[in-house]
């Protein structure tokens, strides 16, 4: 038996198949087997980083309604330490100047594994239409062209009812659709009336710019959704 704690610990140390071994087991150290495993992954996924791209070339078809064109599709990759990506971006103009844009990306990254998506982006003068979709789902031009238009009729409604004098104009609306199917629609607002003299006025101004940021953040509640995974809702609803 050593004599001092220093001298035990330099026996523990030459000792690694035995006392010190059991030791780093017994407070969950890895073993050999379990770093060999963990560096196997490591290697796999420092492989998949500087393989090609995964290419985002399978197009799903879109239908056009009567008047809409289709640009020429851009194509893009990149391989660097992080991962790979590649993306297809196609873009499409309406008769009334509105846009569609189709992005479909697809690859890989260290920290967020594989993804394959299509981001989905309309714009029709203030109104935008924003989706994520699963890589095969088509994408309806006519029902967001009429999402659009409601979105448009909401955005009337809230300026000729504002809630307060003291309101800002709405002179936009962003809807965002998540790959889960929630949607949030997020106003943009105009120049706020001029700040009033009186302090009980003032008091009331400031709470209509506390609510408008707040809108920002939380997007519009009191608007139902307009979009409902691949059904449209009622505009009864």
């Amino acid at each position: 038996m050593p004599a001092n704690r220093s001298e035990q610990a330099r026996q523990r140390h030459r000792n690694i198949g035995g006392t010190f071994a059991k030791e780093l087991d017994d407070i969950g150290f890895p073993g050999s087997d379990t770093l060999s495993k963990y560096e196997q992954k490591h290697l796999q996924e420092q492989e998949k980083t500087t393989q090609s791209p995964t290419h985002a070339d399978d197009i799903t078809p879109i239908s056009l309604p009567e008047g809409w064109a289709e640009q020429p599709a851009s194509h893009n990759g990149a391989i660097n330490g992080y991962g790979n990506s590649s993306s297809t971006i196609r873009r499409f103009n309406g008769p009334d100047g509105s846009s569609l844009t189709v992005e479909h990306k697809a690859g890989y990254e260290k920290d967020y594994g594989e993804y394959d998506e299509q981001y989905v982006t309309y714009q029709a003068g203030p109104v935008t239409i924003k989706r994520i979709l699963p890589p095969i789902s088509q994408t309806d031009v006519s029902e967001l062209v009429r999402t659009g238009e409601r979105l448009e009729q909401y955005r009337a409604m809230l300026n000729n009812q504002p809630e307060s004098e003291y309101a800002a104009p709405v002179i936009g609306l962003e809807a965002l659709t998540s790959e889960t199917g929630f949607t949030c629609i997020r106003p943009e607002y105009g120049e706020p009336p001029k700040e009033p003299y009186l302090p009980w006025n003032r008091n009331a101004w400031l709470r209509a710019r506390e609510a408008e940021s707040q809108a920002r953040v939380d997007g519009l509640v009191d608007i139902p959704p307009l979009w409902d995974g691949d059904k449209q809702v009622s505009e009864n609803q």
